[in-house]
């Protein structure tokens, strides 16, 4: 069972989910489930596409794991291999494309295999544990990985049990309680796994990511120089260090460890990928450009390598080439409501108001929660159709007691004019000082942008220039903030010339 390549940290807003570990459940079956001697009655050819079921599973095409193993399903409701094949291939493209009908699906048939021979196979808990795990991260329900490790324990208590079987169920128990935060148990199944199944890689890597998660990155460091040790030609190894040494801020060293991925396989996409997320973070968008680029060259079915590759070309000033990147992505993930948002902040910056708010409006009919857009939603209305028009159609989400507004609040009633810029600034939040400074820029900005539409070019330039020295460059204000000046500035330039 090896972990697929971990992509730690984000750039953009929609791919926090994408954030969590990119990993499989397993990557090799051996002796099948419930396979037993030929002669015994068993049906030559739902063995041979049981078989082929496999295969496709092991090469990562999972529908059609799945597609062959509902063939077999039509014909034997009770084979249980095949309820195993399913659920596992399921739980796979669930969780791959952030499906969780498709997940719930996998949970089911892994159910069904359980009850049908669960006492004899144990390792049918797998794909339920994973499918419930992978489940709560999608959910965000702490509940289905309580159930994870409820179940878990009781499989693991099952007399008899192989060694490879239960390194296999503590795997996933600590899976379920690293999701929990519950890092010191998680770290104990996860190094009691490697004891049992020292072989399996997916186990030291995830054990690494526990102890870093849990703040002890001196152990984080010590298991993957201890793997490395073990595996010195699995560029896998080198990614995921890679990505451990650019959280604690060791960029250099991470970009060595991602370069000599790419050396020893220089098709392992994930290494460009994540060597161009480093390069973005470190002020490179060029460099980073190139990388998702040759990542795309090498897999272009990546839609969140599309939103990190218009992160770096608008940071270059690449409107344009930055929407296309998310259009691109839109085509992959249609229903995804923080793409949506995302190209209506490239839109945006374009000065495209009438397709921004378009893409705005998508991604709250698609997640109400968004609320965070509605100061943009706002300003594209008054940049597109007037004050008159955005006035009356955002007249009720304006809260007229100060002491009710959220931050989100504020800033609609700065921009609906209940409040000037002092009280705009007095709003800003004490309580963290991450957030405070995020309010900051997004307060210059929003002050930036009410100044210029008044045709004050000094005040506008000096509050974009405040929003640009918070240096939040994770947000959209920021980047806002660099495209107003700019343009401030050429504006300027011609006026001299």
């Amino acid at each position: 069972m090896i972990s697929r390549p971990i992509l730690i940290g984000i750039c953009l807003g929609w791919l926090v989910a994408s954030a969590n570990p990119l990993e499989a459940q397993f990557r090799r079956f051996g002796t099948r489930p419930g396979q037993r001697r030929q002669g015994s009655g068993l049906n030559p050819i739902h063995e041979r596409t049981k078989t082929g079921a496999e295969q496709a599973y092991q090469r990562g095409d999972y529908q059609r794991a799945i597609d062959l193993t509902s063939s077999v399903l039509r014909a034997n409701s009770r084979d249980d291999v095949a309820y195993y094949l399913r659920s596992s291939s399921r739980v796979e493209l669930g969780l791959q494309q952030r499906n969780r009908k498709i997940v719930r699906d996998g949970i089911a048939d892994s159910r069904e295999a359980l009850r049908l021979k669960g006492r004899e196979n144990p390792i049918y808990y797998i794909p339920y544990l994973y499918g419930m795990t992978g489940l709560a991260t999608l959910e965000n329900r702490k509940e289905h990985a309580e159930i994870a490790v409820k179940f878990a324990g009781q499989a693991i208590g099952t007399g008899g049990l192989k060694s490879e079987d239960k390194a296999h169920l503590l795997y996933q128990r600590a899976r379920a309680r690293a999701f929990l935060q519950d890092y010191d148990n998680a770290i104990f199944d996860f190094k009691e796994a490697v004891r049992l199944l020292p072989t399996q890689l997916g186990f030291q890597m995830d054990l690494a990511d526990a102890y870093a998660k849990s703040g002890r990155m001196d152990e984080a460091t010590t298991v993957y120089k201890r793997t490395i040790d073990a595996f010195p030609n699995e560029p896998l190894v080198y990614n995921n260090r890679g990505m451990l040494l650019q959280q604690s801020g060791d960029v250099e060293t991470s970009i060595e460890d991602f370069s000599r991925a790419l050396q020893l396989n220089p098709k392992y996409f994930y290494a460009y990928t994540n060597r161009g997320f480093t390069l973005l973070k470190s002020d490179d968008p060029a460099a980073a450009e190139n990388d998702f680029t040759a990542s795309l060259r090498i897999n272009p079915q990546q839609a969140m390598v599309y939103g990190f590759r218009a992160t770096a070309r608008l940071q270059q000033g690449k409107v344009q080439e930055a929407i296309a990147d998310h259009q691109q992505a839109l085509k992959m993930v249609p229903q995804n409501p923080l793409a949506h948002a995302d190209l209506g902040f490239a839109r945006f910056f374009a000065e495209d108001y009438a397709g921004a708010l378009q893409s705005f409006d998508r991604a709250i009919a698609l997640d109400p929660k968004l609320r965070y857009l509605n100061p943009w939603r706002y300003l594209a209305t008054e940049l597109d159709d007037g004050a008159a028009v955005v006035k009356s159609k955002f007249a009720e989400q304006i809260e007229p007691n100060a002491e009710k507004r959220d931050w989100i609040g504020h800033l609609l009633a700065y921009l609906s004019g209940q409040i000037g810029n002092e009280e705009l600034i007095e709003s800003l939040s004490d309580t963290k000082a991450e957030i405070t400074n995020a309010q900051r820029c997004e307060a210059h900005f929003f002050i930036g942008r009410r100044e210029a539409t008044e045709g004050q070019s000094d005040e506008a330039a000096k509050h974009f220039r405040l929003a640009i020295e918070t240096k939040a460059k994770q947000l959209s204000a920021f980047r806002g903030a660099a495209f107003a000046l700019e343009k401030i500035t050429v504006a300027e330039a011609s006026l001299i010339d």
